[in-house]
């Protein structure tokens, strides 16, 4: 189980830079993209797309919202005029830097490894039982089976760096997806508080073969 146990601490660190980059106004996906683009030193939208696990359109939004931001810059490819070749601007590498010195180099690469493994995954969970799964989703999944007994909603939030509504939401999905379940049978689509339900993994959750890969 050192397998889950890493990759729920390492999903618990991975909560703590989200609600860093909350204070710079970007979104998770968009840092990621930033800091594929830095260890690229360049790329074009379809390298960041097949880097981070993105869809072509999404990769091409967070490019956009980037260069908008003045973070990263856009040229035309000398190789192959039909292509757009981005770097990380002077702003781009501030940002990553002022991050990385108030998070740690190492943790930081270490949340982008996890960035790219929950991607992977939850991809693989997705197709093995048959309903999309996010990576966040997962993340919450993984750290379920690491604890290894049901946990209350304060209990995951406190787990994940998470706060408790977003972990709520997630959690309500997960259900209504047949992935979790709650002791005392909470019913997916009910408006009520499930703060005070302990939730655990489902048999056909926690028999996937990739929760028990080391």
């Amino acid at each position: 189980m050192q397998g889950l146990e890493e990759l729920a601490k390492a999903f618990a660190d991975l909560g703590e830079l989200r609600a860093l980059l909350a204070r710079t106004g970007l979104s998770e996906s968009d840092f990621m993209t930033l800091l594929a683009i830095d260890r690229a030193g360049s790329a074009h939208a379809g390298a960041v797309a097949k880097t981070l696990g993105y869809s072509p359109a999404k990769a091409s939004r967070c490019l956009g919202r980037l260069v908008s931001f003045g973070l990263v810059s856009e040229t035309v490819d000398k190789a192959d005029r039909r292509k757009l070749d981005f770097r990380l601007a002077n702003n781009g590498f501030d940002v990553v830097f002022d991050l990385e010195r108030t998070f740690g180099r190492e943790r930081m690469v270490s949340a982008f490894g996890l960035f790219l493994r929950l991607q992977h995954e939850s991809r693989e969970a997705a197709t093995a039982l048959d309903v999309p799964v996010t990576p966040t989703e997962w993340g919450f999944v993984a750290t379920l089976a690491a604890a290894d007994r049901p946990l209350r909603v304060g209990e995951l939030s406190q787990a994940c760096c998470c706060q408790q509504p977003k972990t709520s939401m997630a959690l309500r999905a997960l259900v209504r997806k047949g992935l979790v379940s709650s002791e005392s049978g909470l019913s997916p689509n009910s408006g009520s508080d499930c703060r005070a339900h302990r939730f655990s993994l489902n048999a056909c959750t926690s028999s996937l073969s990739l929760l028990h890969q080391s």
